[in-house]
């Protein structure tokens, strides 16, 4: 069934519900040999994000410990998930930031083979396969787990206050990411646009037209965020091979663009965020009033 809080479902059954949906679906997917390995990685790893995102909206109504060893749990499957494609996301940047012109692709030939050897030679290049074998049984531990979830509380404090927290804290990530630009806050602003794309599809329900469109802003700042993330694991994997100009002018370029993405990202961040954390915590809380009747109440 679908990411979203249903118009007549309790809050307490959505979250139980979405949550035994990904990961039957993703386990069905590890299984499917229709699909590539690398797209069953990928799912894995999209499924655990997802699954991440409502723990952080209903973050509010688990216990701390329960929240503490879930979030942990994804965290760590998306990670060894992950090992099986970082090698391949590095030659994949490397192919976008070279482009499709034919002098471009014979000048960077060299290049790309000398990557792909460093790649190997550090035993980047993860087998899928082996990941998937490795998944299967962490999904089952995964499934029987939810049974312990037992959230407390009901309608929005269940998980529109976790919302708006993810809102807040991205709010802050923001601002520091442009305070001081470096990797790793700029990594931490994507994580954080990441759960707020899910967050928002999640409760797309208050209010449909106004949340797809802050649906679309936060995809498209999460895929601006990863190629820049993206662009800085492939520079250090590129400073490894050595000097040269050929190499020194690809950085050169490599590192533009990054400043062109992030130029794009403060645009999308500066509308994201307008509002402050008070009045974006009102305006969540009346969309969803109006959406589930006067006094905002569960509908069963």
């Amino acid at each position: 069934m679908a990411y979203r809080i249903l118009e007549h479902e309790a809050a307490f059954d959505a979250i139980i519900r979405i949550a035994e949906d990904l990961v039957a679906r993703v386990s069905s997917q590890v299984d499917d040999v229709a699909l590539l390995p690398d797209r069953r990685v990928h799912e894995v790893r999209k499924a655990c994000k997802r699954m991440r995102a409502l723990l952080r909206a209903a973050r509010p109504g688990l216990k701390k410990s329960v929240y503490a060893a879930e979030n942990a749990r994804y965290r760590d499957l998306a990670r060894s998930a992950g090992q099986a494609r970082d090698a391949r996301v590095v030659l994949e940047s490397f192919d976008l930031l070279v482009g499709d012109e034919p002098q471009s692709l014979a000048r960077a030939a060299g290049l790309r083979v000398q990557l792909a050897l460093h790649l190997h030679a550090g035993e980047s290049l993860a087998d899928p396969g082996a990941a998937l074998e490795a998944i299967r049984p962490l999904l089952v531990e995964a499934w029987e787990s939810i049974g312990r979830w037992k959230p407390r509380g009901a309608g929005f404090e269940l998980v529109g206050e976790g919302a708006c927290d993810t809102y807040v804290r991205g709010r802050a990530a923001f601002a520091r990411a442009y305070e001081q630009p470096t990797a790793e806050r700029f990594h931490e602003w994507r994580k954080l646009a990441k759960y707020a794309l899910y967050q928002t599809e999640l409760l797309r329900g208050i209010w449909k037209g106004p949340m797809r469109a802050r649906r679309k802003a936060f995809d498209d700042l999460g895929e601006e965020l990863g190629r820049e993330h993206d662009l800085h694991v492939l520079r250090g994997e590129l400073i490894q091979l050595g000097g040269g100009e050929q190499l020194d002018d690809l950085v050169r370029e490599l590192d533009a663009e990054r400043e062109r993405i992030r130029a794009r990202c403060r645009r999308l961040g500066l509308r994201l965020y307008a509002e402050t954390p008070r009045a974006h915590r009102r305006r969540m809380r009346r969309w969803w009033k109006a959406w589930r009747g006067p006094k905002g109440t569960e509908r069963t």
